[in-house]
């Protein structure tokens, strides 16, 4: 068991990691891109095979058909199977721009990052905040269904509204008992008597 502790705390971290690096995972290369026909800037991560291309000079090698994936993770896309011939330019992006600049687009989609049970998870900050007051709503609901406490003094005699001070007799408890018991057996004692009678 102890020789599993190190496999499942890199389980553990990685899939926190997950959630903030989306579908591009934490040590692969990410790139801007700019494709023909398209003045748009996008950021991905490039994927020839089931191999990440972590070298910009690894594109200038022959690669044709490449799959783009897209490092949007509070906005996941399908990734984009293409050829190079396609990406009109390229540029490596370090890994701690690319850390600032996730953070900076977790910030604007309104997420915030928390520690949950199941690890550290994305929550919009709307959620956050229809939570608290949920919480809050519910204690004042509390607070006023809370039945007051009742102050008794030595001096006066124990009595609370609604209820009788004395216990009721061992007849009147167990009387309505006892009499349904005996209409039973009269009944079952006349449905015998006719059946086997008849």
């Amino acid at each position: 068991m102890i020789h599993m502790m190190p496999i499942i705390i890199f389980i553990l971290v990685s899939q926190n990691n997950t959630f903030f690096f989306g579908a591009v995972p934490e040590n692969a290369a990410t790139f801007k891109l700019r494709f023909q026909n398209d003045e748009s800037e996008y950021v991905g991560g490039i994927r020839r095979g089931n191999d990440w291309v972590n070298d910009p000079q690894d594109l200038e090698s022959g690669l044709r058909r490449i799959e783009v994936v897209f490092d949007t993770p509070w906005n996941p896309q399908p990734s984009f199977p293409t050829v190079l011939s396609r990406v009109r330019e390229y540029t490596y992006e370090p890994p701690a721009l690319r850390r600032k600049r996730l953070e900076q687009g977790w910030d604007a989609a309104g997420y915030v990052f928390m520690d949950t049970p199941d690890g550290r998870r994305p929550i919009l900050r709307q959620e956050i905040e229809l939570a608290r007051r949920a919480r809050d709503m519910a204690a004042s609901v509390e607070a006023r269904l809370r039945p007051q406490p009742v102050e008794i003094t030595p001096d006066e005699t124990p009595h609370l509204p609604g209820l009788s001070p004395g216990s009721p007799g061992w007849m009147r408890q167990w009387g309505g008992h006892i009499t349904m018991a005996l209409i039973g057996i009269v009944l079952a004692a006349i449905v015998l008597k006719k059946m086997v009678f008849i």
